[in-house]
């Protein structure tokens, strides 16, 4: 029982390392890898300069 116990718990935080790992959580609790999210970014970053720049 132990045993089985241990082994549930070290899977679980295995498999939880891996993803915080690799990916990030965004707003919509949907896992982006780091150059996704980075991505999302530059994107908001070249909408909000052209909302600047019209005006």
């Amino acid at each position: 029982m132990k045993f089985s116990l241990l082994s549930a718990i070290a899977l679980f935080a295995v498999a939880a390392t891996a993803q915080t790992n690799n990916a990030i959580a965004d707003i919509d609790y949907r896992a982006r890898s780091l150059k996704e999210a980075a991505e999302a970014d530059d994107t908001e970053l070249n909408r909000e300069c052209h909302k600047q720049n019209d005006n």
